[in-house]
């Protein structure tokens, strides 16, 4: 009896052995996906912008011989400020628009300007711009735009001629220019562009004297970069 009870024993184990080597292998499990950035631009962004600014003041008398009575005084300066805007993302595309605020230093003087013995200064002393930007996405990241729009900045121009002249006054022109966009996560952004500015022409009677109007033109090219923070 006993020894029908361990061959039992034993068939029995054998067969659950043989059972359990027929039984499929787990599946290996799959590391989940790391998740998708999608890079989206449209939403409002507020940033800080600074670089350097190339200001030309020139200047013309009027009714005189303007090859012995005009020039220009043209200075190297800083800019720092800031920038508001909206972007709308269209597939590749990204359109917007943009407004700046800007403090700026530069201040050009040329001596013996208009008679041997005058000065004329021309100086920037902030300038702000309101412009629509355009661009193309060549990739999820890097955006290249163009812009343009309408320029405001505050222009100083001065003459040590009878005395003294000054014309202190808000200027309105345009401005264009482009310039790329990385965005470095999808809330953060930095940016370089370029642009050129033309605060258009003002005539001011008797600014070099009785019966001599001058009329002043003033120009800047900007070089900046800047950080955006989108919502």
């Amino acid at each position: 009896m006993k020894r029908q009870f361990l061959t039992t024993v034993s068939i029995l184990a054998l067969a659950g052995t043989a059972s359990a080597a027929d039984l499929p292998r787990a599946m290996p499990m799959k590391a989940p996906a790391p998740p998708v950035v999608s890079w989206d631009w449209t939403g409002f962004y507020l940033g800080v912008n600074g670089g350097l600014l190339w200001h030309k003041g020139s200047y013309d008398i009027v009714d005189t011989v303007p090859e012995e009575l005009t020039g220009s005084a043209t200075k190297a300066g800083g800019t720092v400020g800031g920038q508001i805007g909206y972007n709308w993302q269209l597939q590749n595309y990204v359109v917007g628009v943009e407004g700046d605020l800007n403090w700026v230093g530069a201040s050009a003087t040329l001596n013996g300007s208009a008679f041997a013995t005058s000065t004329f200064t021309s100086k920037l002393t902030w300038l702000s711009t309101i412009r629509g930007r355009g661009g193309i996405l060549i990739d999820p990241r890097t955006l290249l735009f163009v812009t343009g729009g309408v320029a405001f900045g505050g222009v100083e121009n001065d003459t040590n001629i009878s005395g003294g002249s000054s014309d202190h006054s808000t200027r309105t022109g345009w401005t264009a220019g482009g310039g790329a966009e990385y965005k470095i996560t999808d809330h953060w952004s930095a940016k370089a562009e370029a642009l050129y500015v033309d605060l258009g022409k003002k005539t001011v009677p008797g600014f070099f004297g009785p019966g001599y109007a001058g009329t002043f033109k003033s120009t800047e090219i900007i070089s900046r970069l800047g950080v955006n923070y989108k919502w």
